[in-house]
């Protein structure tokens, strides 16, 4: 993805970016006004035609890429899924409205991981790489390998 924002000259660096569940767009819908529209197709389409005109995957969105150690999929589905909170960072002038998921439920669904899984949260908010490694660090250690996979695909914890 960074070959991509450097060839298209947009100054992100992918490395550096942290971002939560109130800077993120993660949605299968979502509304907008024509503005936001307008200006959000032309920023993706900029990144659909240069991966189009990279026939010979020299920037490497063309590949596949394992996921959810399950199979590999084409990096371009994970390139275009993320272009919309990329787009919201770059563009503070639209709005956005974040769902955040009641406690209770999240304390259910996550079980022993919740207080791991709301301090790592908290590190990021405080933009604390140091912290953020050592609380995933911490959460990884808890968790069986099958437990992460569900955690990770479903957003749910199972008892083991």
């Amino acid at each position: 993805m960074q070959n991509l924002l450097d060839k298209l000259k947009i100054p992100v660096s992918i490395g550096d970016m942290i971002d939560l569940s109130s800077t993120s767009v993660y949605c299968n819908y979502w509304v907008g006004s024509p503005r936001f529209w307008q200006a959000y197709m032309a920023f993706a389409d900029e990144f659909y035609r240069l991966i189009e005109e990279d026939a010979d995957n020299q920037l490497g969105a063309r590949s596949f890429v394992e996921h959810s150690y399950v199979r590999t999929y084409p990096m371009i589905p994970f390139i275009m899924e993320r272009l919309p909170t990329l787009f919201m960072r770059l563009n503070p002038q639209f709005k956005r409205v974040v769902y955040e998921y009641p406690e209770e439920l999240l304390k259910k669904r996550w079980g022993v991981a919740y207080d791991d899984i709301v301090a790592l949260k908290q590190a990021k908010e405080a933009q604390d790489w140091q912290a953020i490694k050592h609380h995933t660090e911490q959460l990884f250690s808890k968790l069986t390998p099958a437990q992460l996979k569900c955690l990770y695909a479903f957003n749910y914890l199972p008892e083991k």
